[in-house]
């Protein structure tokens, strides 16, 4: 009996960690995808960062190369997390900055809904700006920092595609 008990501890474990891993690969996997720009319209880039709590003393840095001044786009900040079993606030302080050194700063509120609780990982797109111009060409560097520590998030990124047409 005593072993049967140990055998089931062993293989849930084993469980926890083998889904564990499945998340990390596909965190880095959504990384890979949402960073190759080339398949698609869009320009984009992500971190990893720390699914056992991110915080404001590891700001996630991004970079974007950016060669067209004329278009305008519409810009979202990309969360990839472990599925939500209840609704929660998040909040962040994003700084961009030009090749030039001009600097913006915007603050995002939101919130991550419930998922369907067999996800193992979700992402999430929050929308920050319409109609964007990158009026320079040259780098783009983005810091995102969360207000508060937030547990269970694997990576972040921005990402801009062509604004969509308005209503006139």
């Amino acid at each position: 009996m005593l072993h049967a008990i140990k055998r089931k501890k062993e293989s849930s474990s084993s469980r926890s960690s083998a889904r564990h891993f499945a998340g990390e690969l596909l965190a880095l996997l959504s990384i890979f995808v949402a960073t190759t720009g080339c398949l698609s319209p869009h320009q984009s880039d992500a971190v990893a960062v720390s699914p056992n709590g991110w915080d404001s003393s590891e700001p996630a840095n991004l970079q974007l190369y950016n060669d067209d001044t004329l278009s305008l786009r519409d810009m979202s900040l990309i969360l990839h997390h472990a599925s939500e079993r209840h609704s929660r606030e998040i909040s962040f302080v994003i700084l961009a900055e030009s090749p030039s050194g001009i600097r913006a700063c915007d603050t995002l509120n939101a919130t991550l809904r419930q998922d369907r609780p067999s996800a193992t990982l979700s992402e999430t797109i929050l929308p920050l700006r319409t109609d964007v111009r990158l009026s320079e060409t040259g780098e783009y560097r983005f810091h995102i920092v969360p207000l508060r520590t937030l547990q269970s998030i694997w990576s972040v990124g921005v990402d801009f595609v062509p604004a969509s047409p308005t209503n006139e």
